[in-house]
């Protein structure tokens, strides 16, 4: 069940609840609705509903609005990520990898894991993978020389069959892009990260692809 706490506790409140989720080993995810109030809402099994405090279910059709928060994997990213007040705090901060706060990126799809293999190989790029929808993976290329790098090769060798996603400085006229942010692309309905399931994880570091080996993350997730 998705619920939502925000329409009656603060946040204070509201990080005590979930202090006590984690000390009772109650299982929940948090999200935020990227729609206005951006509200937090939290995944519980129906088993575990509330039963001392007020809430609000949020009805299935409002999951293509929900944007998974960052899944701590240390505890300096527990501290990062605790959910804060404050007019200085934008919601993007709790739903944003790394890989896209950098001041140029392009988030794309590859076919197959080889061929990212390849390509960070001859290439000598990292290539960070995001997510997979419906069998389907896609990836992050950081820095404006290697988005240079990928964009040339591509165009070179694969009459601009690249599938630009997301770029973020709208460089590349030459190639067809589809959104301006990755949230943008969350939000579509037509391949919506969450037409079929609610994202379970998402981390701050991503793994990688570099010079053809696979770098994952330095701390598995339990349910990943």
């Amino acid at each position: 069940m998705l619920i939502t706490l925000d329409n009656f506790y603060n946040i204070k409140d509201y990080n005590h609840f979930i202090q006590n989720a984690l000390e009772n080993n109650i299982y929940f995810k948090e999200y935020i609705n990227i729609k206005e109030p951006h509200n937090w809402i939290i995944y519980l099994k129906d088993e575990d509903k509330p039963r001392f405090i007020k809430y609000k279910k949020v009805e299935d059709k409002y999951k293509r609005f929900l944007s998974k928060t960052i899944t701590p994997l240390f505890e300096n990213e527990k501290i990062l990520f605790k959910r804060k007040g404050g007019q200085d705090i934008n919601f993007t901060h709790y739903i944003t990898p790394k890989v896209f706060k950098n001041e140029d990126y392009i988030l794309i799809f590859i076919s197959t894991k080889n061929i990212v293999r390849f390509i960070s190989k001859i290439l000598d790029l990292k290539i960070y993978y995001y997510t997979k929808v419906d069998k389907k993976s896609y990836y992050a290329v950081i820095g404006k020389d290697s988005v240079d790098i990928l964009i040339n090769y591509f165009t070179l060798n694969y009459s601009n069959s690249l599938v630009v996603l997301v770029d973020k400085k709208n460089n590349y006229k030459s190639v067809p892009v589809f959104y301006k942010t990755p949230f943008d692309y969350e939000i579509d309905s037509k391949i919506y990260l969450f037409s079929k399931r609610l994202v379970k994880n998402k981390t701050y570091e991503l793994p990688y692809y570099y010079k053809g080996k696979y770098y994952p993350l330095s701390r598995k997730l339990k349910d990943d």
